[in-house]
This record gives C-alpha cells, structure tokens and sequence, in this order.
C-alpha cells in the first residue's frame, strides 16, 4: 500500500491535537475563546481554522475541501444530532452560526451511530451546557474595520425542574472585492438573525424531556461586473431560511441501562433571484436562462431510538434510525416523486482487558428505499488504554448518497447530465492507526488516516450518471498540546495525499500544511493574548471533463489572526480587541492544466479568494452569573 511510503516523512513531526484525557477522537477543539479570538462567526469561517480543510471563493461561491477527502464526505452534527443529515444537498454554511457555541470538535475516525458520511472525519457543534441557576445571561457585540456588525444575547432561567434558555442574533459581514475599483463581489456581503430557544423538563428524577428551536434567516447579493461596453451587469439575490424543530425523551432503565428517543425535522430554504440591470436607467429583469442559479426547498425528517448499556467491563449499545428527505422546490419530476427514506439498524460493544486493551466493534445494516441494503462494519482496538502511552487502530465503513440531483433531476437542473435514479451509495472505507502519549502538561497525538471512496457518480453513457469513479486519500499526523498556567501551545503540521481518479489516472497529490495555535497569559496580570496561524501548500485536485484529466492548482496560502484580552467586573466582562488576516493575503492564483503525455498544460489562470482583507475588530461580552 503506498500510504506507507510516506510514514517516514511526518509520522514523529507535530500536529495540533486537542485532548480531554485520552480522548482518542476529538482531534481538534475550536473553544468558544477561540470562536471569539478569531471573530468567527459562521461555520464557513470556522472551517477557515480547522485542520485539514482547505477553502477558497470563485464567483460568490464557496469550495471546501477536507484534506484528503470530499467535504461533503464529512457528516456535521451538532449536540450528536446530524446537522444536514445526508449531506447532498445545496447548503450554505453562512447558515450555520457559531455564536451559541461551547465548542466546535473536529473527530478523525470518529465511532458514531450514523452510517452515513461519518466514516473519515466529522464536525461536531456543542452549544453550552445549562447553567441550572435561577437566572443566567449574556450579551456581546463585536464591530470591525471592515463594517461588520455583530450582536446577539441569551437568557436562561430555571428552577432545577423547568429550564429555558432562548438567544437572539444579528450578523452583518461586507462584501469582499478584488480591486476597490471593482463592483463584482468575491465574497457577497450578507445579513442573517438567528432565534434559538430551548426546553428542558425533568419529569422524574430519572426520566427528562427536551424540546428545542434553531431558526436562521439571511439575505445576500451576488454583485457582478460591469459587462464590458456597456451599462449592465448581472446580479443574484439571495434569500436562505433555515428552520430546526428537536426533540428528545431519555429515562433510565436501571442503574446501567439507558434508552433515549431522539426526533429532528430540518428545512432549509434558498431562494435565488438572478436579475439582469441596466445601470444606466435603473430598469432590472429576471434572468431565466440555464446559466441562472437555481433554487432549493429541501425537507428533511430524523428519528433515532438508542440503548445503551454501561459496565465496568462489558458496554453495548443497540438503536434504530429513519431519515427521510423531500424536494418541495420540484415535488415531481417526470412523474416521479423527488424523495427518499431509509433505515438503520446499529449495534456495537465494547469490552476492556484490566489495563491491556480495548475491543470496540458493531455494524449497521442500512436499507434505503431507492437502493439494497448495505452492512457497514467497524471495529476498533486500543492497546493500553489506561496508560499514558497507547496505540490506536480502527477500521469502519460508511456510505455516502450522491447528489440529490443525480437522483432526480433532468440535464436542465442538473448542468447537461442525465439524472439516474437507480444510482447506489457511494462506498467509503477508513483505516487509521495513532499514537497517543499523555504525561503531564503534555499530550503528543500522532498517526495516519487512509480512505478508499469507491462508486463516484459520473457521467458515462449519453452523460448518464454512473458508479464509475474511485478515488484514495491519505493524510499523516502528528502532533503536541502544551498546557500549563500561563500558556496554550497548540503547533500542528500535516500531509494530505489525493488520487481523486483513481479509476482513471494513477496521480497522487500532496498538500502540506502547518497550524499554530498560541494562548498567552501575562504573568501578574490579567491581560491575555493570542495567535492563530495557518500555512497550506499548493492544493491540487483533479477532474474528468470531457474525458480530458484536468488539474486545478492553487497557490499557497498563509493567514493569521492576534487578539489580546482583558476581563473586568469580577469577570463578567471581557473585552477583545484583534487582528484578523494580518499578513494580508486574500487572493491566491489558481491554475488549470490538462494533462499530456510530457507534462500538463498550462490553459488558464485565475484569482481565488482565499480569505477576506485585513481588518481590526473589538469584542465586548457581559455575562450575569
């Protein structure tokens, strides 16, 4: 296997890796500190943070890659719940905002229930936990030199028996232009409020109830250039609505055993409006040609019932989910109703050995309505796993479901090619093996992930969607936290390979990337600072057009962010002020080659946004405790 050839080159060198004890999954935290520090404000800018991700912007329009796999290969959850459940639909992750978060995990190989898209990595958003006081309460407001505005509050109250927390938000980022003369947006500007409320009710003192709201709403314009001799330009009005209903019911069986019923139903509403204006007498119409971006009104519903059983030697746990996905944009499509469920059945054990190892293992049998059932298995072995040093390795498989348009969709929604809606999951298989070392102040985190991704959805026959593609990835790890009083260090670097046609061209990638994560408090003060910064390499990826192998390559990138803070009021003020993208690079070339017999061809070269301009913000927060 080639990943092994590539041990030798990172396997000891250092990586970022957040760890509670010896927690052998959540690879990076984002904390809410670093959410404020970093003036994060959606997931999109989060994934800017995280390890492994790479992200640029083209045209208004956003591309996210995970290192050595597919984004939308990376399930999102949040409070353990999936976010976007089966992660083939239009999703704008501005959508998702990180104000009402505790934290932000990135998991390699992480053990879940969901058998979809989990495999490899996956995001998990965790909102805080309640405070269980009579009353609680906060508020921030952040501004920035680039006129953005930020603002939201939240009040819990409770009596131990009845808890009810509701949060408020208003977020406005600017666009971002390549030149100050220009009119065309590299990043759109938009403007999103969020309401937040949840309920918790505990019946008995071993059985509770938990009702809660997620609603987002944010309007966006996609301005375009003036088109050359003359006074008209195109743009695109968008309009994105997000609403999240969950529910959940827990009780205790016994001193052991406990059976929690989990209910979510998800909509997410994008309306885009492309108009073409004159600016020369203010006149506009709508834009109805193949080329306008078209709309989405997805539906989506999740049940998950789970046992779990915990022993001192002997855990288990069993459970059931249904999902289901509709398209209220276009209901029917060629007297076919554009919607799908499915099933799964889980169960996994867990057994330790006093202090000599671990056994971890289960499968989930998957029956999806429009395909067969698939038995995903996985299995995980932890050698020493109460010692400070121990040894890690797991395999599992997950699937993946192609995208909703390849399902349903005609050539005319679905960009010229034929939709097949006998399509299978994709196949995801996940090897990984880490070293993890704990001692002290100290946690080192090391190891190597490989993924198999097998039947790819292509067009092949009359541009006939098929299982055709393949592709393997590998990304080798190491890494160290350093923490004592006064400081966080948090260095971390990587290697991500890619063979994104495997299937057609035997060409692996490499992107290195480095992160460095810095918390400093001043000795005999309350004054604290930080630092976060990010280098990636030139990033490769590679694409069948026309059957012509095409490689799309961009330049490297480097970005960092400095804040200092500073409390007041016994600790229920805190004040921000920082820096974000402080060496100022925000546009990146990005190449595109075919590929020849000698050496690929160079066709075309472009500018990507790869972060927004340098700017200075302050934070203040105000918490009543």
């Amino acid at each position: 296997m080639k990943i092994f050839r590539y041990i030798q080159t990172a396997l000891w060198t250092i990586i970022v890796s957040t760890c509670i004890g010896q927690d052998t999954s959540a690879f990076f935290v984002l904390s809410a500190e670093d959410i404020r520090y970093n003036n994060i404000q959606n997931l999109e800018e989060a994934l800017d943070l995280l390890p492994t991700f790479h992200q640029y912007h083209l045209d208004n329009q956003s591309y996210t890659t995970g290192g050595s796999i597919k984004n939308e290969y990376i399930a999102i959850f949040k409070n353990d719940l999936p976010y976007l459940l089966d992660q083939n639909t239009p999703y704008d992750l501005r959508g998702i905002p990180v104000w009402d978060l505790s934290r932000i995990e990135l998991r390699i190989a992480p053990s879940t229930y969901s058998a979809k898209n989990a495999g490899t990595m996956a995001i998990f958003l965790y909102t805080a936990d309640y405070q269980n006081k009579p009353i609680s309460a906060q508020a921030s407001l952040t501004n920035s030199s680039a006129n953005d505005f930020h603002i939201n509050s939240s009040i819990e109250l409770s009596n131990l028996i009845h808890t009810a927390r509701i949060g408020i938000n208003r977020s406005f980022s600017a666009a971002q232009y390549e030149q100050l003369t220009d009119r065309g947006t590299a990043i759109s500007a938009y403007e999103r409020y969020d309401l937040n409320a949840s309920y918790s009710y505990k019946i008995l003192k071993s059985v509770g109830l938990t009702v809660a709201l997620d609603n987002s709403f944010y309007k966006s314009v996609q301005r375009g250039e003036v088109i050359e001799g003359t006074a008209r330009v195109r743009d695109v009005n968008q309009s994105f609505a997000r609403n999240r209903i969950l529910g959940s019911l827990e009780t205790a069986l016994s001193k052991n055993h406990t059976l929690v019923l989990s209910t979510m139903w998800h909509r997410a509403k994008n309306n885009l409006n492309t108009l073409d204006k004159d600016l020369s007498n203010g006149s506009n119409q709508s834009h109805l040609g193949l080329d306008a971006q078209a709309s989405s009104n997805f539906a989506q519903s999740y049940m998950q019932l789970l046992l779990t059983s915990e022993n001192r030697k002997l855990n288990y746990t069993m459970g059931l989910e249904l999902s289901s996905i509709k398209d209220n944009e276009y209901p029917t499509i060629n007297a076919i109703q554009s919607t799908y469920s499915d099933y799964t059945a889980f169960g996994s054990f867990s057994y330790q050995w006093q202090s000599t190892f671990r056994l971890e293992g289960g499968a989930k049998l998957l029956t999806n309505s429009l395909a067969n059932s698939y038995l995903l298995p996985h299995v995980k072995v932890t050698l020493a796993p109460k010692n400070d040093l121990q040894l890690v390795a797991s395999y599992q498989k997950s699937i993946a479901y192609s995208a909703f348009s390849n399902l349903f969709y005609t050539p005319i929604l679905n960009g010229g090619m034929q939709s097949n809606i006998l399509l299978k999951p994709i196949d995801i298989s996940t090897l990984s093996v880490r070293l993890l070392v704990s001692k002290k102040s100290v946690d080192i985190h090391s190891g190597i992930l490989y993924n198999s991704v097998r039947g790819i959805p292509r067009p092949i026959t009359n541009d006939k969607v098929q299982n055709a593609g393949s592709s393997t990835g590998n990304t080798t790890y190491a890494g160290l936290t350093f923490k004592n009083d006064w400081l966080k260090l948090r260095p971390s670097i990587m290697l991500h390979g890619t063979n994104q046609l495997k299937d057609t061209a035997n060409l692996t990638y490499f992107t290195p990337e480095a992160n460095l994560y810095v918390h400093i408090k001043i000795p005999n003060s309350r004054l604290a600072v930080s630092a976060t910064g990010r280098y990636i390499g030139k990033h490769s990826t590679l694409a069948l057009e026309n059957d012509v192998i095409t490689i799309y390559q961009q330049g490297k990138t480097r970005y960092l962010n400095l804040a200092a803070s500073h409390p007041f009021a016994k600790d229920r003020m805190n004040l921000v002020f920082g820096m974000t993208n402080a060496n100022n690079q925000t546009f990146v070339s990005n190449q595109r080659f075919i590929l020849q017999d000698i050496e690929p061809l160079l066709t075309s070269e472009t500018r990507v946004a790869a972060a927004r301009d340098r700017a200075f913000f302050f934070n203040v927060s105000y918490v009543i405790k």
